[in-house]
């Protein structure tokens, strides 16, 4: 185990899309009580060993009174790591509308929830930490129609799609997004912006889910602390290789504000390569790469997890980590405390 801090004066910044999510309410809850299944003892393992200061956790489903979110910090105490500030707020994810949001003719999907799922709370989002945290921003529940600069996708005569209803009550946040303080001697440290952004495929024509991403990160660019500024989280945008605007991960990773590190990992090579060679095509670096989804099934291995520090930040160290089962890399970032 690395422990935490592994030097006084260092943050280490990490996030981890974990794919704990599971198929219905209270099913997650059930699995972390039990103890011992496979992919949360993966997933503990691989948060133990790189033992972060600051940990953004996605895919986590999410509960009324935050059970879920409890048990994963309680087990991860058992393994010698303890985060006694969290928070675990409510995700647009499976919140039902009973309007056609994804304009197939049908309503109740997961689709047409304020964001993908298949019941509440979905595939959340927890964020922990050594440190005190200051007081939350949410922008979850910012609505699409009233973000300015936006690219909102429409029907050929110039009206929203799928309809005016419809788009009425889209947020543009697909999972969450949070802005958090991180708090050290009562000072503001750096102030996270987490979020999942939506996937940019799954869609028509109208790019609906390639816009919508593309607005999400642009209004994370938008939104950043004016000092210590940090983005973590899923952003489900390759710079090279991703079927979504790439323009717009480049914005950010080029943001004035920030820095991009760059973690990598030589797994990402040996994977790609062990999924028939086919990934090798691409034009990106493999090692960056931080989702291995097979070319058979999916867009083949892409880099969609970031953690970017404040363009002040000195990085001293940074990599991936992938757990011993699972397609995500747990991704970490070490910077120094003084900005």
């Amino acid at each position: 185990m690395l422990g935490f801090a592994a030097q006084a004066n260092t943050l280490r910044l990490a996030t981890f899309n974990t794919e704990l999510s599971r198929d219905g309410p209270g099913l997650l809850v059930r699995d972390l009580a039990k103890g011992g299944v496979p992919d949360i003892d993966a997933a503990l393992d691989a948060i133990a060993t790189i033992a972060p200061d600051i940990l953004l956790l996605l895919d986590i489903d999410h509960d009324l009174h935050g059970i879920a979110a409890k048990l994963l910090r309680d087990a991860l105490q058992e393994k010698g790591v303890f985060y006694p500030n969290m928070e675990a707020l409510r995700p647009n994810s499976g919140l039902r509308t009973g309007l056609d949001l994804n304009g197939d003719g049908r309503v109740g999907d997961p689709q047409d929830a304020l964001g993908f799922g298949e019941f509440p709370g979905q595939g959340g989002m927890v964020l922990l930490s050594q440190y005190p945290l200051g007081p939350v921003t949410d922008y979850t529940g910012t609505l699409w129609r009233d973000v300015d600069h936006t690219q909102p996708p429409t029907h050929p005569d110039g009206t929203p799609f799928p309809s005016t209803a419809a788009f009425a009550v889209q947020p543009l946040p697909y999972v969450g997004h949070w802005q958090v303080p991180v708090l050290i001697n009562e000072n503001a440290l750096a102030t996270i912006t987490a979020l999942h952004a939506s996937p940019p495929v799954f869609d028509g024509v109208e790019d609906q889910n390639g816009r919508r991403n593309a607005d999400e990160l642009a209004f994370a660019a938008q939104h950043l602390a004016d000092k210590g500024a940090v983005v973590m989280g899923t952003l489900n945008l390759d710079p090279f290789d991703s079927e979504g605007r790439l323009s717009a991960i480049d914005a950010l990773l080029h943001h004035p504000k920030l820095q991009d590190p760059q973690p990598s990992s030589p797994l990402g090579q040996t994977r790609a390569t062990q999924d028939g060679g086919a990934n090798l095509r691409q034009l990106g670096d493999p090692a960056l790469d931080t989702a291995d989804w097979r070319d058979e099934d999916g867009p083949g291995n892409l880099r969609v997890d970031y953690v970017l520090p404040a363009a002040g930040f000195t990085v001293l160290d940074k990599g991936l980590h992938w757990p011993a089962t699972g397609r995500r890399a747990l991704v970490w970032t070490d910077i120094a405390l003084t900005p």
